[in-house]
Parts: structure tokens; C-alpha cells; sequence
């Protein structure tokens, strides 16, 4: 017998995993959500696009073709690369685009996505008017916070915080001296360890530095960095109480409560959700059904806690009222 009739192996049955294939997630990778009183957006990091859903995860718009690429224009030519952070800001939606190491925006009235800095390369920024936004060097983008027509971005990459004045249309480094480090301390002379998310109020910016497993806040008058709760570079745990003895382990996502001084922490590393009450609160963690995998995108909004679960590819919403912890059904 012909040898190769041997070893051939026989054809799949009917209705086998050819026939039908697994199924696309509707998520893959969610990281940056922002939610408004209608409406909830969603950086769909794994799949390159951005997406608008009701509060009820029906997708009504998709931003991106889907395909990693780097291009400007309306919903049909539009394009992204691993998008995370996503700030709402009346009529426009601003994204931290991390893989083309560029900050856009989506204006929602028409569709248009434009880029305001950034090349598509990963490369040191420099201070001053942004003449050619495709001009600008940007290094991993990951974390944006808006205020006073100021447009706060956390670079991963060179662990600085900037602001791009959208008045303006210039770059800002507002602290960080670039060192992988956690030091206190006035404007540049500080230090961050990774900062990836970032919330602002009332002239204070709040940083979740993930690699120093800790939140600091930047005023934005004077650009003073202070720890709030942390433990030391490389230090990590999970203790709630007094900010002094509190610890997280890698945070990556952060938001306020419009309503209360609350700032809430996606406590990565953990898996847990834990807030902590400013003016000189304490770190809690909030009791949930179950632990949470991966959570790397917080939103806080019409009446909850929105979370992307990133590492389970799903988003989640939280009452803090009832306590509970639902999923969003994403679907078109």
C-alpha cells in the first residue's frame, strides 16, 4: 500500500470545528471605557477600534476599521493601534493611542477621527507649539485625564506626565524626571514608576503608578507630586486601612465619583475593586461576589461603576448602592 495512504488521516466528520469555527469574542482585551448619561464607549484594545454602546452594551458605533493601522478620517477609513485610555469631553471623545504611540480624537457629531500628536513611533517628546501633530514624538501613551482645555496624558514609556493645551496646540512636560523611580517631590524632580491612569479635580491630578503599586497626586498649580498610598518602589500588597500601612499591587485603571470624594482603583494585580476616600481617607476594598480578572479600565457614571475586565475580555457593571456586579452584554 502506498505509504502515504497509511499515514493520511481520515476526513473530519460533518459538522466538525471546520464546519464551525469558534465564534469572535465581541471583546478582546477592553482597557479605556467613559460613559456618559446615555451612552458608554469602549476601547476594544485587542480588536483596534473604539466602541460606542448604550448602557445596555448594544453597539451602535464602531470607530476603527479594526485592523492595526494609523489613519485619520470618518467611521469608513479611520484606523487604530491597541487603543487604552478614552476621556469624554462634551462632543469630543480623546484616545490614548498606545500602539501608535499618538493621542486622537473622535468628534461624535461627525464621525471624524483626527490625530492631535504623534508620529506612529515611539520617540522623546519635546516641549512647545505642535505645529505638524504628525511631527510629535509621543512614548506609549496609556493614561488621559482632561481639565481647563487641558488634555493630561501619563507616557508609560518615559514615566512623565504631560499636558497638550488644546487652546494652545502645544506640549507641556509637567513632572517626572524619566527615571523608573517613585520620588516625591516639585515637577521634575519627581519620580514615577510606569504611571498608566490618571483623574483630575478641583486642580489636582490623581496618577495610579502601576509598577510602584501606588496612587499619587500631581496640583496641577505649582505641579507638587505626593504619595498617597504606596509603600516604596517595588513594594506591593493588599492591606486596606490608613494610608500609611495600605498597599495595592499594580494598579492600572482609576476614576472619580461625581457625587463624592471618592477616587475608585482598579486594583489590578489583586483583582479587586477598592476605593479611597480623599481629604485623608482610607484605602477599602469593596466587597464583590467574586474576584475580578484583570480589571484595567474604570468609568464612573449614570448610577455605576463600569469595569473592563480585561483579561476576560468583558466589561462590568457595578451598582455601589445593591453591590451588585453584572455583566455587559456586548453585542451588535
Amino acid at each position: 500500500m502506498n505509504a502515504l495512504c497509511q499515514g493520511a488521516p481520515s476526513a473530519p466528520p460533518r459538522g466538525g470545528s471546520e464546519l464551525h469555527p469558534e465564534p469572535r469574542q465581541a471583546l478582546r482585551f477592553p482597557l479605556g471605557l467613559a460613559v456618559s448619561t446615555e451612552r458608554l464607549y469602549i476601547a476594544d484594545s485587542g480588536h483596534h477600534r473604539i466602541l460606542e454602546c448604550s448602557h445596555g452594551g448594544r453597539i451602535l458605533r464602531q470607530f476603527g476599521l479594526g485592523t492595526a493601522d494609523f489613519m485619520d478620517g470618518n467611521l469608513a477609513e479611520a484606523a487604530f493601534h491597541r487603543p487604552q485610555a478614552l476621556v469624554l469631553e462634551r462632543d469630543s471623545l480623546y484616545v490614548a493611542d498606545t500602539g501608535n504611540h499618538a493621542v486622537r480624537r473622535i468628534n461624535l457629531l461627525t464621525g471624524i477621527v483626527d490625530t492631535l500628536c504623534g508620529n506612529g513611533r515611539p520617540g522623546a517628546p519635546v516641549e512647545g507649539p505642535v505645529a505638524q501633530a504628525r511631527q510629535v514624538s509621543l512614548d506609549h501613551p496609556v493614561g488621559l485625564a482632561i481639565a481647563d482645555n487641558q488634555l493630561h496624558i501619563a507616557m508609560a514609556g518615559d514615566n512623565r506626565i504631560w499636558s497638550y493645551h488644546l487652546g494652545q496646540r502645544s506640549l507641556q512636560w509637567r513632572a517626572g524626571s524619566g527615571s523608573i523611580d517613585e520620588r516625591d517631590g516639585s515637577g521634575h524632580l519627581a519620580a514615577f514608576a510606569q504611571p498608566t491612569a490618571l483623574a483630575v479635580v478641583q486642580q489636582v491630578l490623581y496618577v495610579a503608578d502601576a509598577l510602584g503599586s501606588s496612587i499619587r497626586a500631581l496640583q496641577l498649580r505649582g505641579d507638587l507630586v505626593q504619595t498617597l498610598v504606596g509603600q516604596g518602589p517595588w513594594r506591593f500588597g493588599s492591606e486596606d486601612g490608613p494610608r500609611a500601612q495600605a498597599s495595592l499591587q499594580f494598579p492600572q485603571a482609576i476614576a472619580l465619583s461625581a457625587d463624592a470624594p471618592l477616587l475608585w482603583i482598579a486594583d489590578t494585580g489583586n483583582g479587586r475593586l477598592r476605593t479611597l476616600r480623599l481629604g485623608g481617607g482610607e484605602l477599602t476594598t469593596q466587597p464583590l461576589p467574586r474576584r475580578l480578572h484583570g480589571p484595567a479600565g474604570l468609568a464612573v457614571g449614570a448610577g455605576a461603576v463600569w469595569i473592563a475586565e480585561t483579561d476576560a475580555h468583558a466589561v462590568l457593571r457595578f451598582d455601589p448602592d445593591s453591590g451588585v456586579l453584572s455583566e455587559v452584554p456586548i453585542s451588535e
